[in-house]
């Protein structure tokens, strides 16, 4: 596809790839690997809901088929956030492609959400919040041909990495666990200065 023109410079645009958190890509990596993960391999530390409690959900991750209150929640949550990830990720789509030409490559990554209050009817709503079970991939930032990455703790990293060998950039991981145990990520402690 030939790029198009804008304000007389040509923008080669058509090779970008944008990482996406999926839950679903979360559930089908575990579901591969069943037989051999365990709580620890995981290395998921609960939170702190608005309750002070310290919802475990792991074992939701380990057995998809755990039919708790707790698990059945933390499934509908993720799948509701997951569509408006996903109608979130077409507005870009369209937004790029006008723009551009020709649509961003996504590149889904494994992630699942903890909603602060999990024993409620509706997810997804502007009251709702949840945070990241594992360290947030797409929370990254690129300086010139090097990608920092923060790693996500788990088996998922093995995975991510494979899948990020197609970007030119050089990765770089950095252990982000503190600002993710604190609800924070790595733009927490840094980011790239235009």
């Amino acid at each position: 596809m030939k790029p198009r023109l804008l304000g007389g410079a040509h923008l080669l645009q058509c090779h970008k790839k944008i990482l996406v958190n999926s839950y679903s890509k979360a559930r089908e990596l575990l579901n591969k690997n069943q037989l051999s993960l365990s709580k620890r391999i995981l290395n998921i530390n609960p939170y702190y809901d608005e309750d002070q409690n310290w919802p475990d959900i792991a074992h939701c991750l380990l057995n998809q088929k755990e039919s708790s209150t707790l698990c059945k929640n933390f499934h509908r949550a993720n799948l509701t956030y997951e569509k408006i990830i996903s109608k979130n990720i077409k507005k870009i789509q369209t937004e790029y492609s006008s723009l551009h030409g020709c649509e961003l490559k996504l590149l889904e990554v494994p992630q699942a959400y903890l909603p602060l209050q999990i024993n409620k009817d509706h997810f997804g709503e502007p009251d709702d919040m949840a945070v990241a079970v594992f360290p947030n991939i797409v929370n990254n930032f690129s300086v010139n041909s090097l990608l920092f990455l923060p790693s996500q703790n788990t088996f998922f990293d093995k995975y991510t990495s494979d899948k990020l060998q197609s970007f030119s950039f050089r990765k770089v991981i950095l252990n982000s666990t503190y600002f993710h145990e604190l609800n924070g990520g790595i733009h927490c402690s840094s980011n790239v200065v235009y």
